[in-house]
């Protein structure tokens, strides 16, 4: 069948993320902690009601965006601001989808989350990267006349930024947005912890396009449930390419418990945030450890002076994500905070590779 293949995609790789036999996983960005106690019962009980499994979902979920738009309120936000999708990731393609002819340029941030990247290439863009500082920073000055001379069709930022936990300020934002025509995408999947959001400026700026996710705060990253805020007009534009019945009943009824329990999942967010400290200081203080990276999420970027770390991880059955030896992030692991439990394991084994290293 290769020959029938598209040109563009023979050397292609696909996406993998195999699942492996773990103690404590750690390499995804997942929440660690259990869903509220009443969640079971009440999924269990509305699914008694046969219908929400032999009948369709409802396409528009309108239930679930009136929900967010809700949550929201601060904002005056409606349901019209608001788009669901099957994770971030289906909102990704949307975007890009919608917007790009083949041959329009992208630019994507440089390192940040693959799925910008690999959504413009299968939509036949020409993705752009526009590279991070040597300290994980956006250059703002660069970027606007990166913008300037070469006019992007779709400009995507990540804040705060997957691997390397980095903000940028809402005045930075605020200045791209004022000299930007084409849609700029502001990845908000993890706002969550840092607590910023640009949903306050949806109608100052209509070329604006944030993306949110269940995943991620919520502990729901199992039933892929994402979303998109942005403008009346740009969410109508977004649903000419939306797959009919793409966010299922489920996880329809699973977002709204999430919402409607929202203080509960902020108290472990708090959690997080305070162990994302403690584990921050604690790693500053391994011999093998060159720098740990300021984070407003809910994981950390080490850069390490071995692989030693990975490995002797991986062999305990704690998995972190690895980023190799080449590249901007060589040298660099990504550490999920879990609970305070696994986390303490983690040090301990980290503890073991330092003396391991200083008695060499």
């Amino acid at each position: 069948m290769n020959k029938y293949i598209r040109e563009d995609l023979k050397k292609f790789q696909p996406y993998h993320s195999p699942l492996k036999p773990y103690n404590i996983k750690l390499d995804a960005n997942e929440s660690p902690y259990p869903p509220h106690p009443e969640f079971i019962k009440h999924m269990a009980t509305w699914m008694e009601n046969k219908e929400v499994t032999t009948r369709y979902p409802d396409t528009d979920a309108e239930c679930l965006r009136q929900r967010i738009a809700q949550h929201f309120q601060k904002y005056s936000l409606d349901k019209k601001n608001v788009i669901c999708s099957v994770g971030s990731d289906q909102l990704i393609d949307m975007i890009t989808k919608v917007f790009i002819e083949p041959k329009d340029k992208i630019f994507v941030p440089e390192p940040s989350f693959s799925m910008y990247t690999l959504s413009g290439l299968l939509n036949h863009g020409q993705v752009c990267p526009y590279p991070l500082t040597q300290n994980f920073e956006y250059n703002i000055p660069a970027l606007l006349e990166k913008i300037k001379e070469e006019k992007p069709k779709l400009v995507f930022i990540c804040t705060p930024n997957n691997p390397t936990g980095g903000i940028i300020s809402r005045e930075d934002l605020c200045r791209i947005l004022e000299q930007v025509d084409c849609p700029v995408i502001v990845d908000e999947v993890y706002a969550e912890f840092s607590g910023e959001t640009m949903a306050g400026y949806l109608q100052t700026y209509p070329n604006l396009i944030l993306l949110r996710s269940f995943s991620k705060a919520y502990g729901l990253a199992g039933l892929r449930i994402g979303y998109g805020l942005a403008h009346e007009d740009m969410i109508e534009t977004l649903a000419l390419v939306k797959p009919p019945y793409n966010v299922s009943t489920y996880a329809q009824e699973a977002g709204i418990f999430a919402l409607n329990h929202h203080d509960f999942y902020m108290a472990y967010i708090k959690e997080t945030c305070q162990e994302r400290q403690r584990m921050l200081e604690a790693l500053k203080a391994f011999s093998h450890v060159e720098q740990v990276y300021p984070s407003e999420t809910n994981f950390l970027l080490v850069r390490v002076k071995h692989q030693q770390i990975y490995q002797k991880l991986m062999h305990e059955g704690i998995y972190i994500r690895c980023y190799g030896t080449k590249g901007p992030l060589g040298q660099c692991v990504r550490i999920t905070i879990g609970t305070p439990e696994e986390n303490n394991q983690v040090l301990k084994r980290l503890k073991e590779v330092d003396n391991e290293t200083t008695t060499v």
